[in-house]
């Protein structure tokens, strides 16, 4: 008599035999399941991917989220270095326009102020150009003032080009005793 082990069936010749798998069986490995047919070859389905979950990301999805997140950063850094930039030149704007206002000041309160061209150059590289001419002199010829025009405009170096600032103001004067003279002989 042939012994037969537990769970082994016996055919009708007696002699002990598996039965066969089911057509298709369920198995579990690592978790997911899979579909396999009776020699146990793994069907590339799997339960999980119609369900919608997933247990990692791909490396194409990897590498377009990597070339999108690059594309950011880098457009980040662009605004942090234009901001530099901007921040930079607004204040060569306002320095140069503290010195102007400075000077233009300075020259408005002089009371002997009269027709000239100077140009200055300051210790921190801002170049000064200040102009003072008459205006108008044939409507003033018979007054005993005068009216001065004074243009002043600062220069300064920002990277390779060459900024410039100009102010523009008009003072009233006394004509000065010689004119006066050649009034009164009018």
């Amino acid at each position: 008599m042939v012994h037969n082990p537990p769970g082994k069936k016996k055919d009708s010749r007696g002699r002990g035999f598996e039965p066969p798998l089911p057509l298709r069986e369920r198995v579990r490995v690592r978790g997911q399941r899979f579909r396999v047919n009776r020699i146990k070859k793994i069907v590339i389905q799997k339960r999980a991917f119609s369900k919608g979950l997933s247990n990692g990301f791909t490396l194409l999805e990897i590498l377009v989220a990597l070339a999108i997140m690059g594309i950011a950063v880098t457009y980040v850094i662009q605004l942090f270095s234009v901001n530099l930039v901007s921040i930079s030149a607004s204040g060569n704007y306002v320095n140069a326009a503290i010195k102007a206002e400075t000077r233009m000041r300075q020259v408005l309160d002089d009371d002997q102020l009269k027709e000239q061209s100077v140009s200055e150059v300051t210790d921190d590289g801002y170049r000064i150009d200040l102009m003072v001419s008459d205006v108008l002199p044939d409507r003033t010829e018979n007054l005993r003032v005068k009216l001065l025009e004074v243009d002043l405009t600062v220069h300064w170096q920002h990277g390779n080009r060459e900024k410039a600032l100009t102010l523009n103001s008009f003072k009233i004067v006394d004509k000065s005793e010689s004119q006066l003279e050649s009034l009164k002989e009018i």
